[in-house]
């Protein structure tokens, strides 16, 4: 499984609890890979790995509410896309 934290103010050195982040019975076959994008919504960040299916799963940053409107300390959320299977 793969969980998530972060500060709940930039440099504060205080950090929100962990949460799991991917969902049961998906669990992560492989390292995930974290990068960095920009799209017409603007920069955002996600991470992706296999599961045991060899099925490619996708976890975006959600948009929704802006990180401006989110309240301070808030956990990220993600939504997960999966990907079609890769040509065999």
């Amino acid at each position: 499984m793969i969980h998530s934290t972060g500060e709940t103010v930039q440099g504060s050195g205080t950090w929100r609890p962990w949460q799991q982040v991917t969902f049961a019975g998906d669990e992560s076959a492989t390292d995930p890979t974290a990068f960095a994008f920009s799209n017409a919504g603007g920069s955002s960040w996600a991470f992706l790995y296999r599961n045991a299916d060899h099925q490619t799963r996708v976890y975006q940053v959600s948009t929704q509410p802006s990180a401006l409107e989110r309240q301070e300390g808030a956990a990220v959320t993600f939504s997960r896309e999966e990907l079609p299977e890769p040509p065999k």
